[in-house]
């Protein structure tokens, strides 16, 4: 099956340009370029090029290349999470590759992979979090309206954790509140309730294959706390008639 990647088309050839990392004067400077290469991944143009042609001897031009081509082969294997893809598509692209240069290549992703894809996880924008969920069933005794009277409803009280954009500070949480009829909550149940059994399956799938649904499972967590509803729960004392 071909393999995904997260980026634009790929140029054959482009590649070749990982030849210049046999010119590094040790390891540890041919890590620290594939180290910029994920940091700059999706700003290439910003990568310090001076510093990287310095490093390898090279010009500011190959130094380029040289990027644009690491660029490439990390977020393959970031996007993949298999050292594997990527390798496939140096074998496609750069078949001549020298042995030491292709081991070099392979090492170095396979000890790097783990730290780039908990990177790439902590930088990716999340969604609020749902931390409690509260309801009650309220029945109006008194309305302006003659057909509201003595309807039931159920009032939902979401308290929701926004994203945190500050590690020295607890992200706040915020309360979201809504009023259901019956018949406007059993849409909302039966909605949630399908949410739920097909998200049970997709993360049933992806923990068998060794995969992580945070997402999935928050979602889920939603429809689960939200189905709670269902539960009878004593209605509130009605409100007093007012004085004629």
């Amino acid at each position: 099956m071909a393999s995904m990647v997260a980026h634009g088309q790929h140029h054959a050839g482009s590649l070749r340009a990982l030849g210049h990392l046999l010119k590094a004067s040790s390891k540890v400077t041919v890590l620290k370029a594939f180290n910029r290469a994920f940091m700059f991944r999706e700003n290439v143009g910003e990568a310090p090029l001076s510093a990287i042609a310095a490093d390898f001897s090279i010009t500011e031009a190959e130094a380029g290349h040289l990027v644009e081509a690491l660029v490439e082969v990390v977020k393959t294997a970031v996007y993949n999470s298999r050292v594997g893809e990527a390798m496939s598509l140096i074998d496609e692209d750069y078949s001549d590759i020298d042995a030491r240069l292709r081991g070099l290549v392979e090492q170095v992703l396979t000890a790097q992979l783990p730290d780039w894809r908990d990177a790439s996880v902590m930088s990716r924008p999340a969604l609020p979090k749902l931390v409690e969920v509260d309801w009650r069933v309220d029945v109006k005794t008194a309305s302006d309206q003659v057909l509201r009277m003595n309807v039931p409803s159920v009032l939902v009280d979401l308290k929701v954790q926004d994203q945190p954009t500050n590690t020295s500070e607890v992200p706040s949480v915020r309360s979201v509140d809504f009023e259901l009829s019956k018949e406007a909550l059993s849409t909302m149940l039966d909605g949630l309730g399908k949410i739920r059994d097909q998200l049970s399956g997709v993360a049933g799938a992806a923990k068998a294959d060794g995969g992580y649904m945070n997402r999935a499972r928050f979602y889920l967590h939603l429809a689960r706390q939200v189905h709670l509803a269902r539960r009878p729960r004593r209605p509130t004392a009605p409100a007093a008639m007012p004085e004629k």
